[in-house]
């Protein structure tokens, strides 16, 4: 029987490809025909029942669905019909060959929580009367599992599996709601729609396997994108940018080349600040260390690459491709060495403790040499820092509320531009860690960080004035911001439905912690700047305690901490996740002041590379879009892979690499053009001196 079936398959395969081949009619046998329309037996339910609609119209079931959906469904079911071998077409063999089937290839590792089908095979489907239209929905029984996980918004659910002391229930819940699941692939006629769809296949299923299937995309080979006024309005500004862009790089080159004599100097300040030249030899520059902060181009940097590789794992849970063996997910993520990917949240406080470190240290020298400051300096201070944020992060917002859904993709849709049309200036504003953020999911931690940059006036001054008294209230603020962490995270424990990232983990009373101890680190170092620590066994002793402290305090955070509640009392449980992140700002401020004062080693050695400066300059653009990096690959994957860690890590390299290039087309289209305009608004309005026109030498 065995070999009767290989052989009849092989024999399928060459009469259904030469049918294709001559677009003849296809003649098969009764036997083979049965093979082919349901060759194990196990559709759950046949699919031949699921199309057969005649009693649900009888019924009166499916009366809001388009009667030429019905028609042509009916038409596609009697041309696959194997009790009529004359009739089967091959447009209808090849929609059902296009549509996901049961079983499929490592049901024991969860494949069938995936089954795409075909989308290509969908799209050339043409009857004659009708094409081929690829509908993607959810299989799930109702009040399950995998219904509730879907009433969670995107900003739940990753943080859900990141931060939430029960990350590791969190991960098996979402586990259990896909292998509930299946994301089904199915190929009918183009004049049904996704409410068609939905209704036809939810009646067919309800009364045989009890299942609901929801329909969330649909394409086919005239899919097209309708053009909105704030899709025109967005490409309007980049063609705009783009031209300052080309004309500032040819003026450059002819500056470059000796042609500054004609070219006027008033034409010159307004273009050459777009210049690709002029914006990447900033990019490219190494300064020199003078100020023995160049640690923090490192930090910065592979705290980037941190961020974008594990939000590559976590997307294989939220914008997940199809994947054969999603029980693999659940291994890895019990695996202790993966720690250091999913406890990857501590890297955001590394940017606010480089943040709050940049920020006080550089603003101590400019109100050290204007005594206090002014007042015209105290409004730059805001404005120039907002301008400074925003420029390249509205063009991100702009993007994703516009142009994004006309990138390419496949059988899935993460191009979703609802959230930032509807919400983009709640982003703007930097409130949007008090909505439901739908725009920009990373964004919380530039507002964030805004709310927490609008109080520091007070505390530079007062570390100015006074810089005993600043650096201890600063402190004080930041033990306030770690002790209210045991109230904020205390509901947790015995409500896992608690939700803790709304109400703790995008807060800035709860994220002060790391930012303050950045503030008061930039104080210390900009006091002893240019004062060298006394070279002795003592000092030498107390910075190798520090080192070891430091390094032992980060590898105890990440590895120390037991995803698994149950494992903890309630004391030992809210002690971690109410100083884990001062901590880690502790300890990191530790390995700047050690480099800063020569004492880095070789890690210190390493961080101070001066590959790492053009990098960090990249980073802040590369984390508003990085995003989209992982959704535009993840969406061009149209079939099951078998994950493995392997896979994985290539998957991380490439989102790092790309992310960082298409960070860098950023900063050229969006952050430097952005920057230079405030130069020129400032300049003009007297505020502060116009740019400086580069005419180059001549050698």
């Amino acid at each position: 029987m065995c070999y009767k079936m290989i052989f009849l398959l092989l024999l399928y395969n060459l009469q259904l490809s030469y049918a294709f081949l001559t677009e003849g009619s296809l003649q098969l046998s009764n036997d083979l025909s049965q093979i082919i329309l349901n060759s194990t037996s196990h559709q759950l339910p046949d699919w031949m029942e699921i199309l057969d609609l005649q009693k649900s119209l009888e019924d009166g079931n499916l009366k809001d669905v388009a009667s030429k959906c019905l028609e042509d469904i009916k038409a596609y079911r009697e041309a696959i019909d194997y009790k009529n071998p004359l009739l089967l077409k091959p447009w209808a063999l090849k929609m059902f060959d296009a549509t996901g089937k049961i079983p499929s290839p490592g049901i024991f590792q969860g494949s069938m929580t995936m089954l795409p089908g075909n989308i290509g095979s969908c799209k050339e489907v043409d009857s004659g009367t009708f094409l081929g239209r690829y509908f993607l929905g959810v299989l799930y029984e109702p009040s399950s599992e995998y219904e509730k996980f879907m009433k969670m918004d995107f900003p739940q659910r990753y943080l859900a599996f990141t931060v939430d002391p029960n990350s590791n229930a969190a991960i098996y819940a979402f586990i259990a709601a896909l292998t509930s699941s299946t994301q089904l692939g199915v190929c009918l006629p183009n004049s049904c729609e996704e409410s068609d769809v939905t209704e036809v296949l939810t009646s067919q299923l309800l009364g045989t396997i009890n299942k609901i299937y929801y329909v969330y995309d649909h394409q086919d080979i005239n899919s097209t994108v309708t053009w909105t006024n704030g899709d025109y309005a967005a490409l309007a500004v980049c063609m705009i940018l783009l031209a300052c862009i080309l004309i500032g790089t040819l003026l450059d080159i002819s500056l470059r080349h000796g042609a500054g004599e004609f070219i006027p100097s008033s034409v010159a300040v307004i273009f050459q600040g777009f210049s690709i030249y002029t914006v990447l030899r900033k990019i490219v520059h190494v300064g020199e260390n003078t100020d023995g902060l160049a640690c923090i181009n490192g930090i910065r940097f592979w705290s980037m690459v941190w961020v974008i590789v594990g939000h590559t794992y976590l997307s294989i849970l939220e914008m997940n491709p199809f994947i054969s063996n999603p029980l693999k997910f659940a291994d890895l993520y019990a695996d202790k060495s993966m720690r250091l990917i999913f406890n990857a949240t501590e890297s955001v406080d590394s940017f606010f403790v480089i943040g709050g470190c940049l920020l006080s240290y550089l603003t101590l020298k400019e109100v050290t040499k204007q005594k206090g400051g002014s007042i015209k300096f105290w409004i730059m201070y805001y404005v120039h820092r907002y301008i400074r944020l925003t420029g390249a992060y509205a063009g991100i917002v702009m993007l994703s509320a516009t142009l994004i859904k006309f990138l390419p993709r496949g059988a899935h849709n993460f191009w979703y531009t609802e959230g930032c049309a509807e919400d983009w200036y709640t982003n703007l504003l930097y409130y949007n860690n008090y909505q439901k953020d739908r725009c920009l999911g990373q964004s919380w931690y530039l507002a964030v960080e805004m709310q927490c940059f609008i109080i520091t006036p007070v505390l530079i001054l007062l570390m100015y004035w006074k810089p005993v008294v600043g650096n201890i209230f600063t402190g004080l603020l930041v033990i306030a911001s770690t002790i209210i962490r045991w109230w904020g995270m205390e509901p947790v424990w015995d409500d896992n439905t608690y939700d803790s990232q709304n109400k703790v983990y995008v807060k800035p009373w709860y994220r002060f912690c790391s930012y303050g101890v950045g503030l008061i680190l930039g104080q210390i170092l900009f006091s002893q700047k240019g004062k060298q620590l006394k070279d002795g066994i003592t000092i030498k002793i107390l910075m190798l305690a520090g080192w070891i402290m430091s390094l032992t305090t980060i590898f105890l955070i990440i590895y120390g901490n037991d995803p698994d509640i149950n494992n903890h009392g309630k004391s030992d449980y809210l002690a971690y996740w109410t100083l884990f992140r001062t901590c880690w700002a502790i300890a990191l401020g530790w390995i700047i002041y050690a480099s800063a004062k020569g004492y880095g080693g070789p890690v210190g050695a390493f961080l101070e590379w001066s590959a790492h400066a053009p990098l960090a300059k990249v980073t802040y653009s590369a984390y508003l879009i990085h995003f989209f990096v992982i959704a535009f690959y993840n969406t061009q994957i149209n079939y099951n892979i078998q994950l493995s860690q392997t896979l994985i890590v290539f998957w991380s390299i490439t989102n790092v690499i790309v992310s960082m290039a298409v960070g860098l087309a950023t900063v050229l289209m969006f952050e430097a053009p952005v920057m230079h305009l405030e130069k020129l608004l400032f300049g003009y309005l007297g505020v502060s001196k116009l740019p400086s026109v580069n005419k180059y030498k001549i050698e």
